[in-house]
């Protein structure tokens, strides 16, 4: 007796082989899942784009390395070795994809295409919605901004992984940390064709992973991929894909022809303008024994502050030391002459990732370049010109050590400051070089959207926190709550990721609605806090009944009688 799962399996494979090719069949049996279940949880972004690829060879791939670093037993080897001999001889590949987060969003559906070292992949739900890898080249097309990005690579996937030999993928998957199991299943029958099932499994600290593949035993290739995730002790289907392999490709899908008017951008050259541009520095001062050097300071139509800048670090320097983020043993104070406060909003440099191969182009004299990105308070429109301060506070020593390395302690006595003029802003929202400092080719405009509701999160809790505790407006600070409550909500699904803090929103209403004795609703606004408090938990795979925030909040629900 088959399992609902596996009779779900067995529908969705049986249109994978028709006794004739029919791909519209197949397309509307994958638009329909996709319907019934996208559940996807993508904290990791880098999860989508190993599935999308694994449709089309990689991840499979990953799982005939994983099982021979292993060292399996005799008959698996055997399968194994045949598989990637499969998978080295299939002249193309096209396969066709659905991913979602568990609760129930759709996160990314699309196509893939390989033919001949080429790629192509098209997305209907993410951004860029057009990826084509051909000659050493990636082009990837974002329609909101009408842009194609372009750079050299050595293969379609960001990490620009080095090939899907077992060697290569085994390589490849250890330089992004990860562990990686394997086990055969059973063998079963799919649409009269005999198969065999392959699990990957990958024993993340944050959440658990498993790839299910159904393979081909007549060509030993895989017809199919499921993907799942495991939430409080239980696996969560959060995507699913077939392959069909040895078609004849049209020779244009992998032709980097877009819209009529289409911006083309390089990115490896505005790489090198931005590098050329940012070594020579603004303005330099030594402070205890390193030098700070400021690089590049833009205002944006908001009065977004966004600064450039050198602080004595190497690339390798990720140490602990008590700080927002890692390697760092100072800290900025930034003040301008109209006595505006500004909230730090977040890091701009380069990723410290070992895998960003743009990386090494932003170090100068061995140090590497840092970045910050203030708000102000309250919007600063209409813009007025200002002078802003910059006031850096140091350790009396330069520290230096890697990630492993022990915790460290900064004292933070060394202080010194530059003042800076701005006469007008010089962007609209996020500065141009916002993609050169990036891994990925993010789309600007996703990420002025993003900012856009981010700085609107932070003014929104601010106001509120400000009117509860300080003002004692209550009637404004649950406003204000409910606002950041609506924006939270926006952000998670603008960035499609879950951060499962909107309890702390609601404990806000459930606090002010208490201080103007309307019960009814601050206890409603308590188990809103509840369930938002179980959401969380599961976003970060944590047992609710150790959560703090779910212990809490329940403990406030016992106190007022309604546990």
């Amino acid at each position: 007796m088959t399992t609902p799962q596996e009779q779900r399996l067995q529908s969705f494979l049986s249109d994978a082989f028709p006794a004739a090719p029919a791909p519209d069949a197949l397309k509307a049996r994958v638009a329909a899942l996709a319907a019934q279940r996208e559940r996807r949880d993508s904290r990791d972004s880098s999860r989508a784009r190993r599935l999308r690829l694994g449709f089309a060879g990689a991840a499979f791939c990953a799982a005939v390395a994983a099982i021979v670093s292993i060292q399996p037993q005799w008959s698996a080897a055997q399968a194994l070795r045949r598989m990637d001999a499969a998978m080295a001889g299939a002249r193309s590949c096209q396969s066709t994809f659905w991913i979602s987060r568990p609760d129930g969003t759709p996160y990314d559906k699309g196509r893939t295409w390989s033919q001949d070292g080429k790629w192509r992949n098209e997305s209907l739900l993410r951004t860029p919605e057009i990826e084509i890898y051909a000659n050493g080249r990636v082009w990837r097309y974002h329609r909101s901004e009408n842009i194609v990005r372009v750079r050299k690579a050595d293969g379609p996937a960001e990490h620009n992984a080095s090939g899907f030999t077992i060697q290569s993928m085994t390589h490849d998957y250890a330089l992004m940390g990860l562990h990686e199991t394997i086990r055969l299943g059973s063998k079963s029958t799919v649409a009269g064709r005999p198969v065999h099932t392959v699990f990957l499994e990958t024993d993340r600290a944050d959440q658990p992973e498993r790839q299910e593949f159904l393979v081909d035993t007549a060509t030993d290739l895989p017809v199919s991929e499921c993907l799942y995730v495991k939430q409080n002790e239980k696996w969560i289907l959060c995507g699913a894909g077939t392959m069909v392999y040895n078609q004849t490709l049209p020779a244009s899908l992998f032709t980097p022809v877009f819209p009529t008017g289409t911006r083309v951008l390089d990115v490896d050259q505005s790489r090198e303008e931005l590098r050329r541009r940012l070594a020579k520095g603004i303005e330099t001062k030594t402070v205890a024994d390193r030098k700070i050097v400021i690089r590049d300071l833009q205002v944006n139509k908001n009065g977004d502050v966004f600064l450039l800048y050198s602080a004595g670090k190497h690339p390798g320097d990720l140490f602990q030391c008590h700080n927002r983020y890692a390697g760092r043993d100072w800290k900025i104070a930034l003040t301008d002459d109209r006595g505006v406060r500004y909230l730090p909003q977040g890091y701009l440099g380069p990723l410290d990732d070992p895998n960003a191969e743009h990386r090494e182009m932003f170090v100068y004299d061995a140090e590497r370049l840092e970045g910050d990105w203030w708000i102000p308070e309250t919007p600063q429109a209409p813009w007025k010109p200002r002078r802003f301060t910059l006031t850096f506070h140091v350790n009396s020593v330069n520290l230096h050590g890697g990630e492993n390395s022990p915790k460290k302690t900064a004292d933070y006595a060394a202080t010194t400051s530059f003042t800076l003029a701005a006469a007008r802003p010089e962007v609209q929202g996020l500065p141009e070089y916002f993609t050169d400092l990036s891994l990925n080719d993010i789309s600007v405009d996703s990420a002025e959207s993003q900012a856009r509701l981010r700085n609107a999160w932070d003014r929104a809790y601010t106001e509120a926190d400000d009117a509860e505790h300080r003002a004692h407006d209550y009637p404004r600070a649950l406003a204000k709550y409910q606002q950041a409550i609506v924006l939270q909500a926006q952000l998670e699904r603008s960035e499609g990721r879950s951060y499962g803090t909107n309890s702390w929103m609601w404990l806000g209403v459930y606090r002010v609605q208490s201080a103007m004795h309307h019960r009814p609703e601050a206890l409603a606004a308590l188990r809103h806090a509840e369930e938002e408090a179980l959401r969380g938990a599961e976003a970060m795979n944590s047992d609710p009944a150790k959560d703090y925030q779910v212990k809490r909040v329940r403990a406030l629900m016992k106190q007022e009688g309604i546990a």
